[in-house]
């Protein structure tokens, strides 16, 4: 490629590319993996063979029930990120970059796919024993976690007797409430991995967001996680919130987990939530979709890792139980839905049949499509425009009546 960038933001970074990567950090973090990643945890993620982080670049627009193409190059970008063909020292703010592709979405997005390959997939779809890959994806969280928004405040708490965080920002004025049920596959993520999303989430959404610890398999099969993603809810409804400034939210398996959680309210007859959110949501355990059964793997996951996830939550259970699979379930009833999704992902078609199935139930729904991002991209939100961007969004679907 023949590509460099020097930056010094702060106590100084280094990084220098081509053939491969170099990364010289002033607190003295680094990762190693593949040709290298370098985290600077003040500033920025560098990573492969691109160079620092882009400063924001509008995100190219999603569509709605269908993928769009990237081939249309956004011309501002372009214009200001240009091609560098020698070792070049730019100066932006306290970022640096530099770009050797011509593409819509933004250089960070480039950069980052290498940190999601390389580092957040192995913990999600690898080989080694659950307990290993937990902690690993939280070490690679806090070295790669940047300063939380202004304003933002976090509070240990119980709700139902399940532990979680509050996180709330006294800059905006609140209001709603967003019960936050983090993805993994059920098997691996936490509210430690998820402070730093949360901590966007309130800010952007204007919301007192409760994200909750709930039960992991194997060690805690199906329906553990359910049961206490009801009793954090119950326990909101206790506390005297209105269900009409309720929203349930969720990423992968927290989409899987917040349909199955409305679905439950609603047979128990109580309030539902206003509105759902669901980023990249895995909704059939069954693993039928045509996405996931036409290539073996996306950026995140792999189709066999997630067959097999699905066997360890479930555990005899039958994979098209409607709490466990709600792609399959009677959705009847249930409040608005946004529904994002990348067309690269291998859930891609989940997202598709659940859209469809929500509709044909009369339940009011939005399908958001972004194209060649990867399978929960809106977890790097302050780190990615198109992650940003997808925030926004959602906080527009959370304001209108």
């Amino acid at each position: 490629m023949g590509v460099a960038v020097g930056v010094a933001p702060g106590p100084g970074v280094g990084v220098f590319c081509g053939a491969g990567l170099g990364v010289g950090l002033g607190a003295g973090l680094g990762v190693a993996a593949g040709v290298g990643v370098g985290v600077d945890v003040a500033a920025a993620v560098a990573v492969g063979l691109g160079v620092g982080v882009a400063p924001a670049l509008r995100a190219p627009e999603p569509q709605a029930d269908k993928p769009t193409s990237n081939a249309k190059g956004n011309a501002r970008g372009n214009a200001s990120l240009g091609v560098m063909r020698s070792i070049l020292p730019i100066r932006i703010g306290r970022l640096g970059y530099a770009s050797c592709m011509n593409t819509s979405l933004s250089l960070r997005s480039h950069l980052l796919r290498r940190v999601v390959r390389w580092l957040v997939a192995p913990t999600v779809s690898g080989t080694a024993p659950v307990a290993a890959r937990r902690r690993q994806l939280e070490r690679i969280t806090k070295l790669s976690r940047l300063r939380f928004p202004a304003g933002s405040q976090i509070e240990a708490t119980q709700l139902g007797g399940v532990p979680g965080l509050w996180l709330r920002n006294t800059r905006v004025a609140r209001k709603r409430t967003v019960l936050y049920l983090h993805g993994g596959a059920y098997a691996v993520g936490s509210t430690e991995v998820y402070r730093e999303f949360n901590a966007h989430l309130a800010r952007a959404w204007h919301a007192q967001v409760a994200a909750i610890d709930y039960r992991l398999a194997p060690e805690h099969p199906f329906p553990a996680a359910l049961d206490d993603a009801f009793a954090a809810y119950q326990a909101l409804l206790k506390q005297g919130i209105a269900p009409a400034d309720l929203v349930i939210a969720g990423d992968s398996a927290g989409g899987n987990l917040t349909l199955a959680c409305a679905l439950r309210v609603r047979d128990a007859g109580l309030p539902l939530p206003a509105k759902l959110v669901l980023l990249s949501p895995w909704t059939d355990m069954t693993v039928s979709g045509s996405s996931a059964n036409d290539k073996p793997r996306d950026d995140m996951l792999i189709t066999q890792s997630i067959r097999k996830s699905a066997r360890d939550y479930l555990a005899g259970t039958d994979a098209k139980a409607a709490l466990a699979s709600p792609l399959f379930a009677d959705l009847r009833g249930l409040p608005p839905t946004l529904i994002q999704v990348t067309d690269t992902e291998i859930l891609l078609d989940d997202a598709r049949r659940l859209a469809d199935a929500l509709r044909k139930a009369q339940v009011p729904t939005e399908l958001r499509v972004w194209p060649g991002l990867w399978h929960v991209w809106p977890l790097f939100a302050g780190k990615l425009p198109e992650a940003d961007a997808a925030v926004a969004e959602a906080a527009a679907f959370l304001d209108r009546t």
